[in-house]
């Protein structure tokens, strides 16, 4: 019977049958079996045409046409008067005078004269907000800027600071802090980037900007010291005017004293912080 033989294939049974006509039909079975998969799977040009008009898809021809598209439609290649208009924004000439003026403001800090120093000193702080406000209201950003922004502030702070110190208007000790931070940090920034640059390693690559290696992180100390730098620089510019304005020498004086000390204490943790802390300088791809 074949139920007593579910696992045997139907070629096993040829034995069991008798006559010749029985074994070619056994035979003829055994030849379906092994063409029924080959059947399963086979399937016609028209079959295949129908099935892809059905799906509505594009015909399959024995010649794969390939469309042209011009460049212009992909991308586009800025001419050098597009990045001339990217550079010479209202915001980056406001910026670029900024650093022009920053020379003369130490000039006539080093010198005693405090009144055109004060007057350079003012229009810096005006056109610092002015350059940022013009860019985000009008949409002016661009990359220049947001690298001639930061670094015309700090080469103003460094300035000052030099200037205020020769003058004995800022102590030693104070100013000391505040350049040797900067110039470790910029120190350590310039490691890190060598350091993580992708090979080749060159000047020109390292000098280029758009290969991104770290970013750095300030901190809440690092904000808090930052903004305590600009106004103990700032109020010792204007501290003579001040003077002038108030007659308060003595306290003024004191205060500043006492400023000098917050100033040189946050200067150092927050040195200290991107030294040794985890959210300082954050490697690319790592």
């Amino acid at each position: 019977m074949l139920s007593l033989y579910p696992l045997r294939s139907l070629r096993s049974l040829r034995p069991l049958s008798v006559g010749p006509s029985s074994r070619f039909w056994a035979a003829r079975l055994g030849s379906n079996q092994l063409r029924a998969p080959r059947q399963a799977f086979s399937i016609s040009a028209t079959q295949f045409q129908k099935k892809v008009e059905d799906k509505k898809l594009p015909p399959v021809t024995s010649k794969p046409e390939f469309k042209k598209v011009a460049a212009s439609e992909n991308f586009s290649i800025p001419k050098p008067s597009e990045i001339s208009s990217q550079v010479y924004t209202v915001p980056n000439m406001l910026t670029m005078t900024r650093i022009a003026t920053t020379p003369f403001i130490g000039y006539f800090l080093a010198t005693g004269q405090s009144t055109p120093a004060i007057g350079l000193f003012v229009y810096s702080c005006i056109t610092d907000f002015a350059d940022g406000f013009i860019a985000r209201k009008y949409n002016l950003k661009s990359v220049l800027g947001s690298i001639l922004d930061p670094l015309a502030d700090k080469f103003l702070m460094t300035v000052c600071t030099v200037a205020l110190s020769v003058q004995h208007i800022m102590p030693w000790y104070a100013a000391t802090l505040i350049l040797g931070r900067d110039v470790l940090l910029s120190f350590v920034s310039f490691y890190i980037r060598w350091r993580s640059l992708p090979p080749p390693k060159n000047l020109k690559r390292f000098l280029d900007l758009s290969i991104p290696t770290h970013t750095v992180h300030p901190n809440l100390l690092g904000k808090v010291n930052t903004a305590l730098q600009m106004f103990y620089i700032g109020g010792l510019v204007l501290l003579p005017w001040f003077d002038e304005m108030t007659g308060m020498h003595e306290t003024s004086a004191l205060v500043f004293e006492y400023f000098g000390y917050l100033v040189t204490a946050t200067t150092f943790c927050s040195g200290a912080s991107y030294l040794v802390g985890r959210n300082g300088a954050k490697l690319l791809g790592r």
